[in-house]
């Protein structure tokens, strides 16, 4: 999960700065191509390709397309705090795992040896299933509405560096202090 910027002055970024700093998210990096070369074997049939070309190109090629895609949703994606990914955990996958295990439970329980077919027809009832439950879902959580703050009209404004602050909003401790303020009004105000 990417770092969001309240947490940036806490954990391992608080221990770490210069060389150890860099090797964080050059780990994090090597992380990532790590995962593209699991996915390019796993599931883009490695280092298969077109006979004239060598099949170490194939291989980095299809890492480089795979590295380029996480990268692109890693970036795209919000960046998220902690307390927004529990919530989130918490008042929606939550439900959505609970309706899941319940629909593959009476699926396994009418088919517990699923032939092609009945495996198409599983398909078929949990695509609405899950379509509408993360529909409902969705519904539930909705976005939370802000009202725009306005300041309340009983209280001054004051603009921060075109007039001078009021006396009344200084806090004076000795009759010295009321000469500097004057002062310090005469030549913010002029």
């Amino acid at each position: 999960m990417t770092e969001a910027e309240s947490e940036l002055a806490a954990g391992y970024l608080n221990d770490y700065a210069s060389m150890k700093f860099g090797l964080f998210f050059l780990a994090e990096f090597m992380a990532e191509i790590s995962t593209s070369a699991i996915i390019t074997t796993l599931f883009l049939s490695g280092w298969k390709g077109w006979e004239p070309i060598p099949s170490h190109f194939w291989f980095i090629a299809k890492l480089i397309l795979v590295l380029f895609v996480i990268i692109w949703f890693r970036m795209t994606l919000p960046r998220l705090r902690i307390d927004q990914v529990l919530k989130f955990a918490w008042k929606g996958l939550f439900e959505l795992t609970l309706i899941n295990i319940v629909v593959t439970a009476i699926l396994i329980g009418i088919w517990p040896q699923p032939t092609t077919a009945q495996l198409w027809m599983m398909a078929a009832v949990n695509w609405p299933v899950a379509i509408i439950s993360i529909w409902l879902v969705s519904k539930l959580l909705g976005t939370t509405n802000y009202e725009k703050t306005t300041p309340d009209s009983d209280s001054p404004v004051y603009s921060v560096a075109t007039e001078s602050i009021p006396k009344s909003s200084v806090y004076i401790t000795n009759s010295t202090d009321v000469s500097s303020v004057e002062a310090v009004s005469k030549e913010g105000g002029a």
